[in-house]
């Protein structure tokens, strides 16, 4: 017979160390880049100004203005904020131009065989004060032809509708 006077005890372990966690580098990294997703339309939009991109107003009776769109027209941009914007003569980026130097900018586009006209987007919130600025401001520049951009009600009326605006 045999007599037990140790109580059986497993061997030890030596511990691992590798640790069971979740690490939260790649899943944070995920998060910014489907953030950064989502909010891409919403960044494309908000650099606005640099296409020119006013909320024009709207008039019950407009013209047709095809010569807005030659290339070398002259148009002019009165932001919200009341910054100006130029663009013309072949350069298709909106250039942000300071009150002071918009005379001379003007004038470096006022080259021969280019129609001496000023087209203006005005947006429809842009205060009184800041477009009839640039309108001074365009006739220091020796600019007497100015045009304003407008939509036509029945082309909203369309947009609306449609569900497009």
């Amino acid at each position: 017979m045999t007599t037990q006077s140790q109580t059986w005890r497993p061997k030890p372990r030596r511990r691992s160390r590798l640790l069971a966690r979740i690490d939260a580098s790649p899943l944070l990294a995920v998060f910014i880049v489907l953030v950064i997703l989502m909010m891409s339309p919403v960044l494309l939009y908000l650099d606005l100004p640099r296409f020119g991109g006013v909320d024009l107003p709207v008039a019950l009776h407009v013209t047709p203005q095809p010569g807005a769109l030659r290339e070398d027209a002259i148009q002019l941009s009165v932001a919200r904020d009341g910054s100006i914007f130029i663009s013309g003569n072949y350069d298709e980026r909106w250039r942000h131009v300071a009150r002071s130097d918009m005379p001379a900018a003007l004038r470096s586009m006022l080259l021969p065989g280019v129609e001496r006209r000023v087209y203006v987007r005005a947006d429809a919130r842009a205060k009184y004060g800041d477009v009839e600025l640039a309108l001074v401001t365009i006739r220091n520049a020796g600019v007497s032809d100015v045009t304003f951009i407008a939509y036509s009600r029945k082309d909203v009326d369309r947009w609306e509708s449609s569900g497009r605006r």
